[in-house]
């Protein structure tokens, strides 16, 4: 088996390569889902979304923080049953603070340019979400869970 640096490097690049990830909230009636756009931090112990404030995933994750993120590879091809990787991260969600909000923008912007109008927005909120493990798939079916240290 490979270690733990194998692997957070796996997700590491796969996290730098893909733009688009599915977020999983939840409300009374179960499991919501959504595709944004996302950034990691330096370490990828965080990932960073952008919402509309009036959004079914924001009212969500305002009432149930603990959420789901999935990211992979895939290209729609038969080859992916054998060569795709994806990613399942745990976390809490949660707005991001008024004095670190530059910060994450400033991060956010150089990986999706052309939301710039978006994330400026009165309405927008800049979320992020702490994560607690990662399970990484490959092979379609081999399964590794990376616990992330507070």
């Amino acid at each position: 088996m490979k270690n733990k640096e194998h692997w957070m490097g796996r997700v590491k690049k796969l996290f730098t390569e893909q733009r688009l990830c599915v977020l999983a909230t939840q409300d009374e009636m179960g499991p919501y889902t959504s595709l944004v756009g996302f950034v990691a931090s330096e370490d990828i112990h965080c990932l960073y979304f952008a919402t509309t404030k009036q959004t079914a995933k924001f009212k969500n994750l305002s009432e149930h923080s603990r959420v789901s993120v999935l990211v992979d590879d895939r290209k729609n091809q038969e080859a992916d049953f054998g060569d795709s990787i994806a990613v399942t991260a745990l976390g809490l969600a949660k707005p991001v603070k008024t004095e670190d909000c530059e910060q994450h923008k400033s991060r956010y912007l150089r990986k999706h340019p052309y939301l710039q109008s978006f994330i400026e927005a009165p309405s927008c909120q800049l979320v992020e979400v702490e994560i607690e493990k990662y399970f990484v798939v490959s092979r379609f079916q081999s399964v590794v869970e990376l616990r992330m240290k507070k």
